[in-house]
């Protein structure tokens, strides 16, 4: 009898330890698969954050544009822009203000209107440069109207880092893009 019991202790042992391999293993798994579990969810909260990020950006962007459209007829229409620009030192900072008028001569709505503005020295070198959007519409910011046909409206930017020695004179002026409706 003596026997029987060491054997059913050492079966009891050997029983123990495939139980606690068995447990490891569920662990493992477990942890592993758990891993496995909190990575596919955050990818597919990635996923969403992106399309949901998209959708914004969507609905900005066409809402800067005021419901124009970009494109070659609107690259053609910028012969029927024209602006007219005072540049005037903001003080002794480096920055000067941009006052001006644009004017739409066309038939079409300027509904956006991304320029930029080139300060030049007395040689025609830049030295100074900012791109604005002079009209789109955003209910935020400045400019935040479209240039109806055969109208004006006034419009302002700033420039910084602005050379100290920079007398207000000539300032180019390219539009960079323009949608139109």
């Amino acid at each position: 009898m003596g026997t029987q019991r060491r054997s059913s202790v050492r079966g009891g042992q050997a029983h123990s330890g495939v139980v606690a391999a068995l447990i490891a293993a569920l662990v493992c798994t477990f942890v592993f698969a758990g891993c496995g579990i909190r990575e596919a969810a955050e990818r597919g909260a990635e996923r969403g954050a992106q399309k949901e990020i998209g959708r914004r950006l969507d609905t900005a962007v066409g809402d800067v544009y005021g419901g124009g459209k970009l494109g070659a007829e609107a690259d053609a229409y910028k012969g029927h822009v024209s602006m007219e620009v005072r540049a005037e030192r903001v003080g002794e900072s480096p920055q000067v203000k941009l006052t001006g008028i644009v004017r739409n001569s066309g038939s079409r709505t300027v509904t956006y209107l991304k320029v930029r503005f080139s300060l030049l020295d007395e040689d025609g070198v830049q030295v100074a440069a900012r791109t604005d959007l002079i009209a789109h519409g955003l209910s935020l910011g400045d400019n935040n109207s479209p240039v109806d046909p055969h109208s004006a409206k006034r419009f302002t930017s700033a420039v910084d880092n602005v050379p100290a020695d920079w007398l207000p004179g000539s300032v180019r002026c390219i539009i960079e893009e323009i949608a139109i409706k």
